[in-house]
């Protein structure tokens, strides 16, 4: 079967005469009426519109209550008739949102996630009324999606604007910090996702350079110096365990011959070590746009 926008049969083709119980957007059709049932009310397809109001009707007051999908069905869907949704942030906060349906929506530079369509159920939620419920269901375990897992799903899911793609790299970049890390020693995010091999693979390679770099300033194999000349110098000294000995030293050697020696020696790992720093900075945001434009 193949449909106009709005839902009006445009071609039909059957085996024996056998006719589909669901049709368009794969809603359940009144063999009566000819009417989808969608949930929240029932659809005319030939009309192009609801043959009830807007469940939340003085929302869109620019619309008809009758309106599907904001007249744009090309564009949007209504999975249940309801189209406005409430939704949480990572805060905390509760909004409800008009033409949104999203589980996940970007909005107001805020992450938010759904709690529901009905307007009561979301209300409940938004008072409180809802967190003391029973977590179980037949013996299944129910449990509420936290802020962090929330954040990864939203890390991990398709962009839809370059402003969230930008926002994500970014994001991924700070997150792999401490995520990173952490998954290479338990084995899942800081949000509880077990990782796959590949995602172990790419933690190895996240932390272990940065470790290198790390080991390198922390043993004092390469002292950070932050002046240059004669400051550099001297605080080159300063922080250089025993410069100032003068055991085993060559005859007619001084001390300090031997930590200007060193301090020029040292200037050229640093600036190597900073070079090595920047190709990794480089090498996540290369990693990261590329992953960002494979979802």
């Amino acid at each position: 079967m193949q449909y106009l926008p709005y839902g009006e049969l445009f071609v039909s083709q059957s085996l024996n005469g056998y006719d589909a119980r669901y049709k368009f957007t794969g809603k359940e059709r009144d063999v009566e009426t000819g009417y989808d049932y969608f949930g929240f009310r029932y659809y005319d397809s030939d009309g192009s519109t609801w043959i009830s109001s807007e469940p939340l009707f003085g929302a869109h007051t620019d619309l008809s209550p009758y309106n599907y999908c904001s007249w744009n069905p090309v564009g949007k869907t209504d999975p249940d008739g309801a189209w406005d949704d409430g939704y949480r942030d990572l805060f905390g906060n509760y909004q409800w949102f008009d033409s949104e349906h999203s589980n996940i929506i970007m909005k107001d530079d805020r992450l938010w996630t759904k709690v529901s369509d009905n307007k009561t159920i979301f209300e409940m939620a938004k008072s409180g009324m809802l967190d003391n419920m029973p977590t179980t269901t037949n013996q299944v375990q129910i449990t509420e999606t936290d802020n962090l897992t929330t954040f990864e799903m939203w890390l991990n899911a398709p962009s839809e604007t370059k402003v969230e793609a930008t926002a994500k790299i970014a994001s991924n970049i700070v997150y792999s910090m401490a995520n990173s890390p952490y998954s290479l020693l338990i084995g899942k995010t800081i949000g509880g996702t077990p990782l796959n091999s590949k995602e172990k693979t790419d933690a190895f390679i996240d932390v272990v350079p940065g470790l290198l770099s790390f080991g390198l300033t922390k043993t004092g194999e390469v002292v950070n110096t932050t002046k240059k000349g004669l400051q550099g110098f001297n605080q080159f000294i300063k922080r250089t365990p025993r410069i100032t000995t003068t055991n085993g030293l060559p005859t007619g050697t001084t001390w300090q011959q031997r930590a200007s020696q060193l301090f020029k020696s040292n200037k050229v790992n640093q600036q190597a070590l900073k070079d090595f720093n920047m190709g990794l900075k480089i090498g996540t945001i290369i990693t990261n746009t590329q992953k960002e434009l494979d979802k």
